[in-house]
């Protein structure tokens, strides 16, 4: 199973969102977590060196959420889901109306990368480290 985080955007776009997503080779691990969480399932195919698979994603403010509920369990991905929660409320604190500024793009690229370097460095083989 696979767990990430992700501050997900880029300057190309100026658009930058929380998202969850636990992706597996089964459809019924995506569905149970859509049924007790919300969110939503989707089928990913990717490389060919990658298996396909199940995605469950949920984004925004509702995934902030589950990941503060889910937090004290966390054992291998805690320093990823502190990181997401700090991104989440830095961007819910943002006061900018419109245009997002050069400055406060920087700082959402900075915790684009910053969590795009956790989820490289942790093993894509290992497990998210919760139960719900």
């Amino acid at each position: 199973m696979i767990c990430r985080f992700s501050p997900v955007g880029g300057r190309v776009t100026s658009h930058h969102q929380l998202r969850l997503t636990i992706a597996n080779t089964s459809r019924a691990l995506g569905e149970w977590l859509e049924t007790r969480f919300g969110g939503r399932i989707r089928w990913r195919r990717q490389q060919q060196s990658v298996r396909p698979s199940w995605e469950w994603v949920m984004q925004h403010k509702h995934a902030a959420a589950l990941i503060r509920r889910v937090l004290p369990y966390l054992v291998i991905k805690q320093e990823q889901a502190r990181l997401a929660l700090e991104f989440q409320k830095q961007k819910v604190d943002f006061t900018g109306k419109g245009r997002v500024s050069d400055d406060e793009l920087t700082i959402r690229e900075n915790f684009r990368t910053a969590m795009s370097a956790m989820n490289h460095r942790v093993g894509e083989s290992e497990l998210c480290g919760f139960s719900v």
